[in-house]
Parts: C-alpha cells; structure tokens; sequence
C-alpha cells in the first residue's frame, strides 16, 4: 500500500510539472508573438534583424513544445501504473510451438532473466492451452530453476519459476516444456504473448508440418487492459515457408498483446 500510494503522488507531481511547463510555453510563446507581431514595422517587412532574438526565442520554446508533445505521444502506449519499475528484466523470450501430429506438440519457453536487484526469487508468468487434456509446463533444463504450478485463473494457468542465485544483475536461464496431446483438435492455432516486464526481445517461433498446408501466418498486436493506448494495430500478413515463421520484436511495449495464428488446411 505504502509503494502504491508513492507511485500515485511521484505521478501526480509528474502530471503537474508538464502542465506547469506546458502552461508557461504556451504563454510565452503568446507572449512573444503577441509583442513582434504589435511592433513590428510592416512598412519594412524585409528587415527582421531588429525581432531576430524575439523570433529566435519564439520559434525556441515551440520547439521544446513539439518535442515534449511528440516524447509523449510516442511513449503514451507505457502505462503509468506498470510494471516498468519491475524487480527483473527479461533480456529475452522465445516461444517455440512445434506441432509434429495432433497427439505430439511440444511447446517451449526459455527466458533469459536479469535481476534489478538482490533478494529476487521467482517470476509468475501464465499460459493458455486450448485443449481439453491437461497441460502442464515442466523445466527441460539443467538451470537449477524450479516451477510451481499457482491455482488457476479463469482462462489462463498461472506459475511460478523460482531460483537459487538471487545477486543484483545476475542473468538466469531457464528452459520450460510443455509436452501437449490434441487427439480431438480442438486447440487453437494461435501463439501468443503479453508482456508485463521490461522485456529486449520477444521471439515466437512456429514449426507446422508439411501436411497442414500452412505457407502464410498473420501477426496481431493489440493493447491489453490497463494500457494508455487502446489503438489496435492493423494484422500483418507474413511468409511462413516449409511451415516456419519466427517473428522477432525489440522492445515489445508494455501491457500489450502479440499474437501469431494461422489457418492450417488439414488439422
């Protein structure tokens, strides 16, 4: 609660600062329009050496406007109450899906994870499994790493990866398995993600069998809930030659949706 209530009035400052410089720009650059406009000579519109330092200033602060203004538009999808001020930092996240037959799916997830600082223990992250037998992930690597499987949160399945190593910037590895059956195929064909930590690269990688037919995916990336831009993305057409695609994203913004799904001839 403490945390929260310093976020909410490190925010509310942060608000009143920028209307404060926004206010004070705008009424000098009123102000000095106002006064080269008012004594300017229009008989001798040509010489502008006597306001160049008013023009300067004016054009100045206009400037330092449109940067402000342009910084925030651009950066208005990070939402203010984030996990921006997060304890890790994902370097990055590869998902793999590899549909091999519907009784053989593998799924994996490796993250590679940065502390912030000492005493960090675990990352919860969640899934969804659109199949109607049980899924559940399993660590496939020698990292020392650990999953907990959390109680279940409607749609998705939340768990928990812990580790031994807790120093400020060191980097774990860990590897998670998902071994999947869709005897029925009824699951999905989607891939996706949402980020909720700082995270460098995001990678989702498909494999699908040659039988599927499958040459083309579409991307999708959509704000999720509690993101300041609720602007959707128009969906991408991509290659997806001899079945493969990998998509890679830098800097995927924050508390936003990234999806790759296709449409397979033959399940």
């Amino acid at each position: 609660m403490e945390d929260l209530l310093k976020r909410l009035i490190k925010e509310l400052v942060g608000i009143a600062v920028w209307e404060a410089v926004r206010s004070l720009a705008l009424g000098i650059a009123v102000f000095i329009l106002g006064y080269a406009g008012f004594y300017l000579n229009f008989k001798d519109y040509a010489d502008f050496s006597r306001y160049k330092f008013s023009l300067l200033i004016l054009f100045g602060m206009l400037g330092v406007l449109s940067t402000v203004w342009g910084y925030r538009y651009l950066t208005r999808c990070y939402p203010r109450f984030d996990k921006i001020k997060s304890d890790v930092r994902l370097l990055n996240k590869t998902i793999i899906y590899d549909y091999r037959d519907p009784g053989c799916i593998f799924y994996k997830r490796r993250y590679q994870i940065k502390l912030l600082k000492h005493g960090v223990e675990k990352l919860v992250d969640r899934y969804r499994w659109s199949g109607i037998h049980d899924a559940k992930p399993v660590v496939s690597d020698r990292s020392g790493c650990s999953i907990k499987n959390l109680q279940d949160g409607g749609l998705y399945n939340f768990f928990e990866i812990g580790w031994i190593g807790n120093k400020k910037n060191s980097v774990i590895n860990v590897e998670l398995t998902w071994t999947l059956n869709d005897l029925e195929k009824l699951s999905n064909p989607i891939v996706s993600a949402t980020i909720y930590e700082p995270t460098d690269e995001l990678v989702i990688e498909i494999h699908l069998p040659e039988y599927q037919g499958v040459s083309s995916v579409w991307r999708k990336i959509a704000p999720d809930a509690g993101s300041l831009d609720s602007t959707k993305e128009p969906e991408i057409f991509a290659n997806a030659a001899d079945g493969v695609h990998i998509w890679r994203i830098k800097k995927p913004r924050l508390l936003h949706y990234y999806e790759v799904f296709w449409k397979p001839i033959v399940k």
